[in-house]
């Protein structure tokens, strides 16, 4: 099995995706499991103290100046280009959503490849990226009852 793991920014989007890996390898040891994280130092020293296969992207999020737009486009086609590439060499069987801007284009670059995508929304109020992903996952799982209905779901 060959898992995708995308998603970072915060402790809140990392620690659920290190203890997904952990188990993970506990159930299968010759599981292949990648991080797709952004690329701030707290990322890194996490990733890193936990000994976990990490590839690091730039992930910023689309601000309300427009005077930054044309540098977020330019780093947004980059980062889903780095994607794109970084899956098309690992060849996951899925993708797994864990939020924050870090799993947005890894998520996108992966159903354009038709690789299945499953998110993990950790928090009552889904954060943009999962509730953008929604539609195209197969799978979404969540913590709260009451996350569902901010996913269209009744």
């Amino acid at each position: 099995m060959r898992i995708i793991l995308a998603g970072g920014g915060t402790g809140g989007h990392l620690m659920p995706g290190i203890a997904m890996a952990q188990e993970i390898k506990r159930e299968d040891p010759d599981a292949h499991v990648l991080f797709i994280a952004g690329d701030r130092e707290m990322e890194i020293r996490t990733l890193n103290r936990y000994g976990l296969e990490a590839i690091h992207m730039t992930a910023r999020p689309l601000s309300m100046n427009p005077v930054t737009w044309p540098a977020f486009v330019i780093g947004a086609v980059k980062t889903l280009r780095q994607s794109y590439r970084t899956i098309t060499e690992f060849g996951p069987d899925v993708a797994v959503g864990l939020g924050g801007n870090a799993s947005f284009f890894p998520l996108v670059a992966a159903r354009l490849q038709r690789i299945p995508i499953v998110l993990l929304e950790q928090n009552v109020i889904p954060g943009k990226a999962t509730r953008r992903l929604a539609p195209f996952a197969a799978e979404v799982a969540c913590q709260w009852p009451e996350s569902i209905r901010h996913f269209g779901v009744n």
